[in-house]
């Protein structure tokens, strides 16, 4: 890359601190582009020492490459010193949509994560309206947290208080809820991607919890016995969720990549009452892309289906950004 042109290193009022730490590079083949670092970002994701930043990095590299994108393009892996003096250190300069996956790979018990995810959402979104040509990407109206992505906004006021009292009441254990959200916001992403909308008191964590409840007891697994708080703020409501022991962890993950995104996902989000008017084509083209980001492989679709997907390329997006009437 060239000669660095920082947008600023003074935050105004209501700037973001993304945009505080965004890098505007000039190119003579490229013209002018702009990047993120990943040092400079670790303090506004909540992030203290680069070894954990690192694994957030190779998570985020992962996702870009099961999404079908360059990692080459959005990724960069440099070496420099910080500072005026000093060893150098290893850094990663991110395009915007690596910035993007980034947040989305965090810890998303973070509440920088949480504020992260919602910038980059929102940022991408913006970008691709201004971007795309007309007849590719219909524009959307201007974007709001809670319209884009309410599933995001609803696990911001669920997930904090009941990953508190898992941490309290029931350390080193996790209920499907904690253990899924990062999953859930990718398949959240990749609907908006699709064109579609979600609702806030949809609530895929449940579906993934009785599935893998049925999972168990086909098993032979004993009964999961203690339960957690959750508050669903959209119903003001509470309920109970299971908590399973941190010994399951491995064997919930592996379920969920081999298993619940394969063969459930698509037909979760076929059956969901809000995304039924889309086409059928486009629901399973975002279970199907969600699959590929999160586990590498395709989703397990009829072959009627599949074989429609791959005429479209392997992306059915909406031909409109809101349901019809």
């Amino acid at each position: 890359m060239s000669s660095i042109i920082p947008s600023g290193r003074s935050p105004g009022q209501g700037r973001s601190p993304f945009d505080v730490i965004r890098h505007v590079d000039e190119d003579p083949e490229r013209g002018e582009f702009e990047w993120w670092s990943a040092r400079e970002a670790m303090p506004y994701l909540g992030y203290k020492n680069w070894q954990n930043m690192g694994n957030v990095v190779t998570k985020a590299k992962a996702a870009c490459r099961n999404s079908g994108h360059q990692v080459s393009e959005n990724f960069i892996d440099v070496s420099k010193v910080f500072g005026q003096r000093g060893p150098r250190q290893q850094d990663v300069q991110m395009s915007r949509f690596g910035m993007y996956l980034l947040a989305m790979c965090g810890d998303p018990e973070k509440p920088e994560i949480a504020a992260a995810q919602r910038y980059f959402a929102i940022q991408t979104r913006r970008a691709e309206q201004l971007l795309a040509p007309p007849q590719e990407l219909p524009p959307l109206p201007p974007p709001t947290v809670s319209a884009l992505r309410p599933w995001a906004e609803r696990f911001r006021q669920t997930f904090m208080p009941h990953a508190r009292y898992l941490h309290e009441r029931h350390p080193g254990c996790f209920s499907v809820v904690s253990a899924a959200v990062t999953e859930i916001l990718f398949i959240e992403d990749e609907i908006v991607r699709h064109l579609m909308t979600t609702r806030g008191f949809d609530r895929p964590d449940i579906s993934i919890g009785l599935r893998y409840a049925a999972d168990r007891r086909a098993a032979g697994l004993p009964e999961v016995t203690r339960t957690a708080s959750l508050y669903l703020p959209d119903q003001d409501i509470s309920g109970e969720v299971k908590v399973h022991d941190g010994t399951e962890w491995s064997r919930y993950s592996t379920w969920f990549r081999a298993c619940y995104l394969s063969a459930y996902l698509g037909y979760y989000l076929d059956h969901k009452p809000e995304l039924r008017p889309y086409p059928r084509l486009t629901r399973f083209s975002a279970a199907d892309n969600a699959c590929r980001a999160l586990s590498g492989q395709p989703a397990a679709l009829p072959p009627t289906l599949r074989a429609a997907l791959a005429a479209a390329g392997g992306f059915a997006p909406a031909p409109s950004a809101l349901p019809p009437n």
